[in-house]
């Protein structure tokens, strides 16, 4: 009992007493508090920090614009390339005795051989860089476009479905090394503006299927 009445006669140090003896921490939450309602109380500094950021983000010079174009037309090309025998081939196929599912592989082998060689295209760009390859593939692929032209004055029906898939082969790896070049080229010149870029790309892409065909129906006519 006596020992209880010592422990509660004991006088506590009230709070004043305590903040006077800790007077370090409690400036520095005094000081922290401060700070964050300078913060909270200056908008100024939030607005000219974010005015900063957009106008970074938005800056676009007069060489970019000229990139993005050129690429945008590289891609359109290429779909265009791609979807321009559509109208006429399958007639013309059929003319020298190609059955339709044959003619169906001749035009699926584009879609697969990209599938199967855009990964081994990305490590060719980062090894020989993305302008090297991209001048490939365009060359590669207007070679066979070109080619392919003249299928026509074969008459042999082996020799026209071999040369068909031959040189949509190469017309397919020159596509994808031409799209995979472009995209690093688009992450390397836009990284600020990424999303923007790569919409214009998927654009062009739908600009070149859409009039591939048109195109290649007049051409034919």
């Amino acid at each position: 009992l006596e020992e209880l009445r010592n422990d509660y006669g004991t006088k506590r140090p009230d709070t004043k007493q305590r903040l006077a003896n800790e007077p370090d921490s409690f400036d520095g939450r005094l000081n922290i508090t401060e700070k964050a309602e300078i913060n909270l109380n200056d908008p100024h500094e939030h607005s000219s920090s974010s005015e900063k950021e957009t106008s970074q983000s938005v800056s676009c010079t007069p060489r970019k614009v000229v990139i993005l174009a050129s690429l945008c037309l590289i891609i359109a090309i290429v779909n265009e390339a791609l979807s321009m025998i559509a109208p006429f081939y399958p007639r013309e196929a059929a003319a020298k005795g190609v059955s339709t599912p044959v003619v169906g592989l001749i035009f699926g082998i584009y879609s697969f051989l990209s599938f199967i060689f855009a990964p081994l295209l990305g490590f060719m760009v980062a090894k020989y860089g993305p302008k090297s390859v991209l001048f490939v593939g365009i060359l590669l692929g207007g070679t066979a476009v070109i080619i392919f032209g003249f299928c026509g004055r074969i008459s042999g029906t082996a020799a026209f479905v071999v040369l068909s898939f031959l040189l949509r082969s190469i017309s397919a790896i020159g596509g994808a090394a031409s799209e995979t070049s472009v995209m690093s080229i688009i992450i390397a010149e836009f990284p600020d503006n990424l999303g923007m870029a790569s919409g214009f790309i998927e654009t062009s892409i739908g600009v070149g299927l859409s009039l591939g065909p048109c195109l290649g129906g007049a051409l034919y006519s």
